[in-house]
């Protein structure tokens, strides 16, 4: 059970480590008008910049939000059923 809890806890760490990653990148990314493509190889990974790429540019944004979204999203549900399955074990422990 203890190691559950601290599974638990560690995704729920990663999840919103994530997602506030995504979410500076794309708050830096609006803020100075230039953000980054990451890239499987060194020679992909590039700059993109506003004026230069803006569809590039507010695609990467997006993808950056929903990735933050999403995982921000998980660790609050992971956090909820966390909680709902520690009351109700609990909730059973005290009738029997």
């Amino acid at each position: 059970m203890r190691i559950g809890v601290g599974l638990m806890i560690l995704v729920i760490g990663l999840f919103v480590g994530l997602a506030g990653g995504m979410f500076w990148l794309v708050k830096d990314g609006l803020a100075t008008g230039e953000t980054v493509l990451p890239g499987k190889h060194s020679w992909q990974r590039r700059s993109i910049q506003r004026a230069g790429e803006p569809a590039t540019f507010w695609f990467s944004l997006g993808l950056y939000a929903g990735i933050g979204l999403g995982s921000s999203g998980c660790a609050l549900w992971l956090g909820r059923e966390g909680l709902r399955k520690r009351l109700t074990a609990r909730a059973s422990a005290q009738t029997r």
